[in-house]
């Protein structure tokens, strides 16, 4: 199935609603979408079988969860990775630092070889 772009009219206020919600979601404007689309028709469901209406809740519980666990494990990567990576940073300045002080010894004792030698 291809993709296609729908708009809509709607006041500023409510376009900044809905683009702070979508942020806030972390996903993308699509995947938003077709949620919001998923729970109308899960609300619609709830009031045509009104005694399935407790099973509805307790999924959308469940699934809600399961989100939240899947969101949980990006945001400890990505910390993880943030974490390593300043790791690296560090390290890396400080075998800089390192090395050129190294060099610095070695120009010195070239600097007292060649008086030495003259």
């Amino acid at each position: 199935m291809s993709d296609t772009t729908w708009g809509v009219k709607m006041s500023d206020d409510q376009k900044v609603a809905l683009t702070n919600a979508i942020d806030q979601s972390g996903l993308s404007s699509k995947e938003f979408m077709g949620e919001l689309l998923k729970n109308f028709e899960l609300n619609r469901a709830k009031e045509a079988l009104p005694i399935l209406c407790c099973d509805f809740d307790e999924l959308q519980k469940i699934v809600s969860r399961i989100y939240s666990i899947y969101l949980g494990i990006g945001q400890r990567i990505d910390t993880e990775l943030f974490s390593k990576n300043a790791e690296y940073v560090d390290l890396a300045l400080k075998k800089e630092i390192l090395i050129k002080a190294l060099q610095g010894e070695v120009e010195e004792l070239r600097t007292l070889d060649e008086a030495k030698n003259s």
